[in-house]
């Protein structure tokens, strides 16, 4: 073969394989020896401060500091060692956190299971004297009879509403008292029988006036009794009454 025509293919072929050598197999952290050495000497160089950027036919390679940081054309494959640069990532924002359901309302404390309305409430009297007996019999308390003029007697009237009608008065008197009214108005209409059954009561207790209070053991027998009213209010009146049923069960005791 001529040899001026065999150095001409050498040429070419060293061209091609030189063509061959691309910035896509440049890495990062090459060093620029490495790189002049992988591809061919550059066709120019660009100095930006202590960067320096070479230029190839299919691109540009950038160092800083001698090594490898970018490329332009084709991008430069990580070396083993030398990860890619990460994309800062903003913060995640975290989820916010569910707010606990409050707990559920505290249910209010049943009250104290009530007791029977005819315990409890001396407003309502009882005005049947034979079913009266038969309630305190069964319930072991006490019978408190009022002999009383509800619509003409001063007195009865200032005791009804300064001590039977009270608070304080119908708080002792609930667990303690079959509460009786026997009534003898003037202005009230009453049936024969209420008359009739009032009218041998007060006979049967000797009731000579108004107010008159007679205080019987739940098995009928006498304890007391309290004539008229001298307006000491409830406290002084719940004493005597204490006083009527300590000295009758003490007595009652001795047998």
């Amino acid at each position: 073969m001529n040899p001026s025509l065999l150095s001409v293919i050498l040429v070419f072929l060293s061209l091609q394989l030189a063509a061959a050598q691309s910035t896509s197999d440049i890495t990062n952290g090459m060093f620029r020896a490495d790189v002049i050495e992988f591809m061919e000497p550059p066709r120019g160089t660009l100095m930006h401060g202590s960067d320096e950027t070479l230029l190839f036919a299919d691109g540009t390679v950038t160092l800083l500091k001698g090594k490898v940081v970018s490329c332009e054309g084709s991008s430069p494959r990580p070396s083993e060692g030398n990860k890619p640069l990460r994309e800062e990532q903003s913060p995640k924002k975290e989820a916010p956190k569910p707010i606990p359901a409050p707990p559920p309302p505290r249910q209010a404390e049943a009250p104290p299971h009530p007791v029977a309305a005819e315990e409890t409430s001396v407003s309502d009297w009882q005005t049947d004297y034979a079913r009266a007996s038969a309630d305190a019999a069964q319930s072991h308390r006490y019978m408190l009879l009022d002999f009383t003029g509800s619509d003409w007697c001063h007195f009865c009237i200032k005791l009804d509403s300064e001590v039977l009608s009270t608070p304080e008065f119908k708080s002792f008197a609930a667990s303690r008292f079959i509460c009786v009214k026997l009534d003898f108005p003037q202005e009230t209409t009453q049936s024969a029988d209420l008359k009739k059954q009032n009218a041998e009561l007060a006979k049967t207790y000797a009731v000579r006036g108004y107010p008159t209070i007679i205080l019987l053991s739940p098995d009928g027998k006498l304890v007391g009794r309290q004539t008229g009213y001298r307006g000491n209010g409830p406290r002084k009146y719940i004493e005597q009454l204490n006083a009527m049923m300590g000295a009758y069960e003490q007595q009652h005791a001795a047998r």
